[in-house]
């Protein structure tokens, strides 16, 4: 939690620290005395101090007020003796916050110690300044004052400037960093001190000793395992996490406050919120209250109330006390009555809690101390497995400990390995992605900026995957439909007449690309979903043209499966008018020839008369889709709403896999000794070996599937933050409360919302800019390629087709034996020339070592330098990429890489089998290849796409280990030029 202080709080003041040369036998009070008075008698000055002994009887002073603490700073103002012992005084290094200040526009590129020297004429208690940083380490321009007076940051604060030479420079207080809670006993960040059970570890290198002669180990965090600082630094990645965890929820809680603030500022009177007060005797109005003269009925109540005094008997005052006492002395007996009744009871509740507290005792003498005497001999004995345990207990949550000890549970079944591997791959395997059905809003909206309150509310209810709109009534730009509808990827096509123009908004979700055609009053664009392409056009036909249906046949040709929506101005019978002209009998022949259907047929579309003018027309089949009209009477015409149910679109949810690495890891160090025995069982021969390969990653890939849970989530995590989202949030309920109100509050309100808004986004994007900057200029060669790599970075375009000279491939299944065919002819074996010496030495050569004897090859393998250490295998492993992509393994980079350091050792006892034996599997030869379109063109040739094979992990190593031992062979042997293109 972050928390400022406010201005009235006590400021916590750090201690004076005095040690004393030679003994000291006085007490605190008598040392502090002292310390009072002669400071009293040379600097005329009352201290307001309390202390205590601490380390090595040394005596912490505390300062309790400020003149107190700033008279305490300077060294040279105390005795030389307190007590008649010498004494040695250090002070603290770093004031309170409250002494500091944050001098801002102080550019980077200035020297603090030149600034200090000249700052310090002028505010002399100015004694420090420290540059300010963020959290990469890159410089701020700003910088952080320190001051010997509270006096004087007070007064800088008030005024809100400093003079910085001839500038001013505004100022604001300086508040401490986040502080991350830290258990004093076993140096952890999930507990408290005062809760914690374990040992007290060693606050230096985190191991449990004794503290009295101090600690000669190196320094070690126990939180991050980390050895070059200690727990609770701020350097540990867990401290950082933690604290930027705590950053973004104060973040989004101030969002929330002013979103809260802003709201209860501002509220309306509701009589059904805020009823009145009911009064028969009165009549009120509804929206008022009548004001009324009350000077009359206060100077007749008081006229009665006179009466009445007057009125009344005169009482006697012994009369009333005699009284009193009677009732007094009637309670006092109930009481010692009552009391009398309650000790019987407690006495008789006594006497069976001390029968039962007997048999208690037997219980536990004759039961239970001989069950914990046995259970802790167990216990003893069973220290080696406790320990492997021991991974589960800690950085794990109580949920990640419960899938723990339910996947041992598993593993303590009779299965082996492999059925335990086949059973979770096969339970917990990646959920069905669940899907909605594509749904299409056609709305010919006649004037845009008169019926764009309709279709907003049309697209908050009913959520489209497209939107269609047809007759703008005049030209809008696109910049102002796509503030609009700013979750849609929107295009625009003008029109021929002053109603005309088309736009259709794709949700940008879905892949979508732009149909380039060069007429008027008709857009559309190429979809794909689930595997196969889709065109969808939105088409305005003006009464008195011509139908586009050329057109219409060219899209046609792209895609057999197409829909078609608009305003047509063709009236037929077939779909449902019950006229009939020239455009509509064309349409309902082009309609028969091309097998195409009318999905909205009978749906009223026209509110000047009964007719069906807005058509949607599909090569789906009507069965398979729903068509209905929407009550928005705006325009003259009716909004249609059109769902797909054979086309499923990801367009809502998405599975979000969450998998618990630490538990990974831990799970591995206590099933190593298993793995263990199961190797020394298959180092017999070399097949066995290989095929412990394929078990170990076969168990890898479904112990990973174990330990991940997928989450379903609405929508992708987003680009900017918690905070944001809500400033964000309360813009848009801003928004649409003025597009439906109109009242000029709300109007101030949102415009008010809006410049807090975009100065917060301005914010963000100057740190983004200046956080690309220093990337860009980071003397690091990677760092800086990274960076600049991504403007210059591509998107590949999807493919659902494949083009083969003439022949355009659009079934997946056609489409993998092309590409089947085509790599296979790239990666055949060479045609060798017996005309040329090397290709026949080379030949004869190969065929030599075909005839050569198996037993042969493995014994010059053993012989050979292919043996490798387990710093090598290290090595290794470590030159990995950290990358979560894998090939039919289903084994990453990422896997293997958080393997615990005690499967290297069985590691590399495997593979200097398998290099003994020269053993070289077939299923570490079959990579899994992924196609990436390098051209615009979705249908692309096989010579336009860049394969990415991905050759199982293990192989991979395999194939590293070996180009160790080759390269220096090679360069030992001056085979390879130094430099080759």
């Amino acid at each position: 939690m972050m928390t400022h202080p406010t201005p009235d709080s006590k400021i916590s003041f750090p201690p004076i620290v005095v040690k004393f040369i030679g003994e000291q036998q006085a007490s605190i009070k008598e040392i502090t005395d002292d310390l009072i008075s002669k400071w009293k008698s040379q600097h005329g000055i009352n201290l307001a101090i309390t202390a205590r002994f601490g380390h090595m009887h040394s005596l912490l002073v505390f300062a309790d007020d400020s003149p107190t603490f700033e008279s305490l700073l300077d060294p040279n103002r105390w005795p030389r003796t307190l007590k008649e012992a010498d004494l040695e005084v250090k002070v603290p290094r770093q004031s309170p916050p409250e002494y500091s200040l944050i001098i801002q526009q102080f550019h980077r590129n200035w020297n603090e110690d030149e600034w200090l020297t000249e700052l310090q004429h002028r505010y002399v208690s100015l004694y420090k300044l420290t540059r300010m940083r963020v959290k990469d380490g890159s410089l701020l321009n700003a910088v952080r004052a320190d001051f010997k007076s509270i006096d004087e940051v007070k007064t800088l604060i008030r005024s809100g400037k400093i003079n910085v030479g001839s500038m001013i420079h505004p100022v604001k207080p300086y508040h401490l960093p986040l502080r991350i809670n830290k258990c004093l006993k076993c140096l952890r960040h999930d507990h408290t001190t005062k809760s914690c059970s374990q040992p007290r570890l060693c606050p230096r290198c985190a191991a449990e000793h004794s503290l009295e002669h101090g600690c000669p180990n190196h320094e070690r965090c126990i939180n991050c395992g980390s050895g070059d600082h200690i727990s609770g630094h701020s350097a540990c990645p867990i401290v950082q996490e933690k604290r930027r965890a705590l950053v973004e929820q104060a973040k989004r809680k101030r969002a929330e406050l002013l979103v809260l603030a802003e709201r209860q500022h501002h509220y309306n009177y509701q009589e059904r919120d805020y009823p009145a007060l009911i009064n028969h005797n009165l009549s009120h109005s509804s929206s008022h209250i009548s004001h009324q003269p009350v000077g009359s009925s206060q100077r007749s109540y008081a006229q009665a109330t006179l009466n009445q005094r007057e009125q009344a008997p005169k009482q006697n005052i012994e009369h009333v006390l005699s009284s009193f006492l009677d009732k007094m002395e009637r309670r006092l007996d109930e009481f010692s009555s009552r009391l009398s009744s309650q000790l019987c009871d407690i006495e008789k509740k006594i006497n069976v809690y001390s029968d039962r507290q007997l048999e208690m005792e037997n219980i536990i003498n004759e039961l239970i101390l001989p069950s914990i005497q046995e259970l802790s001999r167990i216990v003893s004995q069973s220290s080696k497995n406790r320990n492997k345990l021991l991974p589960l207990l800690y950085e794990l949550s109580d949920h990640q400990k419960r899938i723990g000890i339910e996947t041992l549970q598993e593993c303590c079944w009779t299965w082996n390995f492999h059925d335990l591997s086949n059973f979770w791959q096969q339970h917990y395997r990646q959920p069905e992605v669940p899907t909605t059905c594509l749904s299409m809003l056609h709305y010919n909206i006649r004037n845009f900026y008169s019926n764009q309150v309709d279709l907003i509310e049309m697209v908050n209810i009913h959520s489209p995957t497209i939107i269609s709109l047809n007759e703008l009534g005049t030209v809008v730009p696109k910049k102002l439909i796509k503030q609009l509808l700013f979750s849609y990827n929107v295009y625009i096509k003008e029109g021929t007449n002053a109603h005309g123009g088309v736009v259709l908004a794709v949700n940008n979700r879905l892949k979508c690309q732009l149909i380039e055609i060069n007429e008027p009053n008709i857009v559309a664009v190429r979809i794909i979903i689930e595997g196969q392409q889709i065109v969808v056009a939105s088409i305005y036909s003006p009464p008195t043209e011509q139908l586009p249906l050329t057109t219409l046949t060219t899209l046609l040709n792209v895609s057999k499966n197409i829909v078609i929506t608009g305003d047509l101005n063709a009236k037929h019978p077939d779909w449902g008018c019950p006229q009939v002209n020239t455009k509509g009998r064309i349409l309902a022949n082009w309609l028969n020839n091309h097998n195409l259907n009318v999905l909205n047929a009978g749906t009223k579309t026209s509110l000047r008369s009964n007719t069906t003018i807005d058509l949607v027309i599909s090569s789906e089949i009507p069965e398979t889709s729903d068509s209905q009209s929407l009550p928005y009477t705006g325009s003259d015409h009716l909004p249609i709403f059109t769902k797909f149910f054979r086309l499923n679109v990801l367009i809502d949810k998405f599975l979000v896999p969450r998998t618990y690495w630490k538990l990974y890891s831990s799970l591995l160090i206590v099933l190593h000794g298993q793995f263990q025995a199961e190797q020394e069982i298959a180092l017999s021969n070399s097949t066995n070996t290989f095929n412990w390969f394929l078990m170990f990653e076969q168990f890898l890939a479904a112990l990973k599937l174990r330990v991940t849970e997928w989450k379903e989530v609405k929508q992708k995590r987003p680009s900017i933050s918690p905070s944001l989202r809500i400033l964000l949030r309360h813009k848009h309920y801003l928004q649409n409360r003025y597009r439906h109100s109109k009242y000029e509050e709300d109007r101030l309100r949102l415009r008010s919302w809006n410049l807090l808004v975009k100065q917060e986004f301005r914010a963000l994007r100057q740190r983004s800019w200046e956080h690309f900057i220093s990337k860009v200029a980071s003397p690091s060669p990677s760092t800086f390629w990274s960076t600049v790599k991504k403007l210059n970075k591509k998107k590949s375009i999807d493919f659902s087709a494949l083009t083969d000279g003439n022949t355009v491939h659009r079934s997946p299944e056609d489409i993998v034996k092309c590409l089947n065919l085509h790599f296979t002819e790239r990666h055949s074996q060479p045609l060798l020339n017996m005309l040329d010496i090397l290709d026949k030495d080379a030949d004869e050569l190969w065929k030599l070592y075909s005839l050569a004897d198996k037993e042969d090859i493995k014994l010059v393998s053993s012989q050979s330098d292919l043996q490798f250490s387990e710093q090598e295998i290290k090595n290794t492993i470590r030159s990995l990429k950290n990358k979560n992509s894998s090939g039919f393994d289903q084994v990453s980079n990422k896997m293997i890489k958080l393997l615990p350091a005690h499967y290297h050792v069985l590691l590399t006892h495997a593979y200097n089998e398998l290099f003994r034996a020269a053993h070289w599997g077939k299923e570490w030869k079959m990579a899994r290849t992924i196609c990436l379109n390098k051209s615009d063109n979705p249908a692309p040739t096989t010579s336009q796409l860049r394969p990415i094979s991905m050759l199982p992990t293990f192989s991979k190593i395999y194939e590293r280990l070996f180009l160790l031992r080759f390269n220096s062979w090679s360069s030992r042997m001056n085979i390879l030029p130094a430099q080759q293109s």
